[in-house]
């Protein structure tokens, strides 16, 4: 569970308005888009509780470092 209950599952057959949501939360959150499609369907795409949700969860550490779109690599150099 990244966002919210169980029951949202990942549709990726979404509406025009849905991929405005998401866009939106990858604005406000730093999500990748398949983590806030996520975030958004299992908050019932109410954008709010979406938000209010991933905030909680951040404030935890709850959120996988992968959810975000801008993740800093550590690159290994070579032996």
């Amino acid at each position: 569970m990244i966002c919210g209950d169980a029951d949202g599952l990942l549709s990726w057959l979404q509406t025009d308005e849905q991929q405005s949501l998401v866009l939106q939360l990858q604005q406000v959150t730093s999500l990748n888009y398949q983590f806030a499609h996520m975030c958004l369907a299992q908050n019932g795409w109410d954008p709010h509780q979406a938000l209010s949700q991933f905030q909680t969860l951040h404030a935890q550490g709850a959120i996988p470092p992968e959810a975000f779109a801008h993740q800093q690599q550590v690159v290994q150099p070579a032996a």
